[in-house]
């Protein structure tokens, strides 16, 4: 990859939505070109909403939230001394809750936090870098960097076939992350800390900082650096909660 990101060549054709996904495995510098100028966002948010749904559907079957909900209680400091009536109030309020934000969740998540991420990263590399862009052609970038999550999700069916339903962890369940390999008894701020340390997360910060940089027109270097800054953000917020709430 060269230092400076390619120019957008107009005379180049669109490449079909096909193309696109079949390459921004091999070529993303290609693909985010034609993100430029055809976002497409709403493509890979659809897929990945609908493999998150498809997830969430064999976890209730094969494992079912009667066991994460127990297991939650019982491993969170605040909840395992709760009287068992208590106890048995609380897992019965969110049997009714759990198995339809399993399938609403998703969408709104999904999307709103792509939306998000991408207005973010247009205020940092137009105010950083001078680099500004679409919240289109953003929202583009996010969407298509996301897709590597299919294949962690993927991965996390193929775990919960394999595992008993009892051994199955829902928050983390592959093997890709730091965090994962720390044991029950690890402080909370550890375990969200060193989960961030994680495989499909770093592909999918090089694929934002790939594609920022063709729609900006920088460096790949100072774009990689511009995403690093509100994910290293994210981090440091997310282990000050895991160590206040546990």
């Amino acid at each position: 990859m060269s230092a400076l990101a390619p120019s957008l060549d107009p005379a180049t054709p669109n490449k079909s939505a096909l193309w696109m996904l079949g390459n921004i495995w091999f070529e993303p510098g290609r693909v985010f070109e034609q993100v430029a100028r055809t976002p497409r966002w709403w493509l890979p948010l659809l897929l990945i909403v609908a493999a998150v749904i498809i997830y969430m559907f064999l976890f209730s079957s094969h494992v079912g939230w009667e066991s994460f909900i127990r297991h939650e209680l019982d491993t969170n400091p605040r909840t395992e001394s709760m009287p068992r009536e208590q106890r048995e109030q609380v897992i019965a309020l969110q049997l009714k809750i759990l198995p339809i934000m399993g399938v609403a969740g998703p969408a709104i998540s999904i999307i709103g936090g792509a939306a998000f991420i991408a207005a973010v990263l247009m205020l940092v590399f137009k105010y950083l870098l001078d680099g500004p862009c679409g919240f289109a052609q953003a929202l583009g970038v996010v969407s298509w960097s996301m897709l590597p999550g299919i294949v962690n999700t993927a991965a996390a069916v193929l775990v919960m076939m394999l595992k008993p339903p009892d051994e199955f962890d829902l928050k983390n369940p592959v093997g890709v992350n730091v965090g994962y390999f720390l044991g029950e008894g690890s402080p909370p701020w550890m375990k969200s800390l060193m989960s961030s340390i994680d495989f499909f997360s770093f592909w999918t910060i090089l694929l934002l900082a790939t594609g920022m940089a063709v729609i900006t027109r920088k460096s790949w270097g100072s774009s990689l650096v511009a995403v690093l800054i509100p994910w290293g953000i994210y981090v440091v917020c997310k282990t000050g909660w895991a160590a206040i709430f546990g």
